[in-house]
């Protein structure tokens, strides 16, 4: 859904104690800037307001959520995840292709075929942090993020 309102530039720059002009110096980009945890959830919130999320994964995932909105629409499951599950650190329910994730990383192959490994748990435990791709849809993201992160 597109967002209604945002708050300008101008209102983050006043709140953070820097430039405007500070965002178009590159010599500026690595500037470390101090911000509230509660600023910081809302920047959180507000990019993570439509992600994809895959409900069923996410109740398989978390059966405590699960039995909390069994009767519920899929879409409460989506919204428990950005108000709470994300930031509980509960496991991403993104959309997950294990022959695409197989075939992209070659250390993960050797490991399925060798029975030692699931394609999802290493990416749920360890390639997300790794800034590995879930998917081909989501590849130009994951790369866009890991040159931000």
């Amino acid at each position: 859904m597109d967002k209604l309102f945002f708050p300008p530039l101008k209102a983050f720059c006043n709140k953070l104690n820097i430039n405007e002009s500070d965002f178009l110096d590159a010599s500026l980009e690595e500037k470390k800037v101090v911000i509230s945890l509660k600023l910081l959830k809302a920047l959180l919130l507000a990019a993570i307001s439509d992600l994809q999320i895959d409900p069923h994964q996410y109740a398989e995932e978390n059966p405590d959520v699960a039995q909390a909105l069994q009767d519920r629409p899929s879409g409460e499951y989506a919204h428990h995840f950005r108000q709470a599950g994300y930031f509980e650190g509960r496991p991403m329910p993104l959309e997950f292709d294990p022959e695409f994730y197989i075939a992209q990383y070659p250390d993960i192959a050797i490991a399925v075929k060798l029975h030692s490994l699931n394609a999802r748990s290493h990416y749920v435990n360890a390639g997300i942090y790794e800034q590995r791709t879930p998917s081909a849809l989501a590849q130009e993201e994951v790369e866009y993020w890991s040159s931000k992160l």
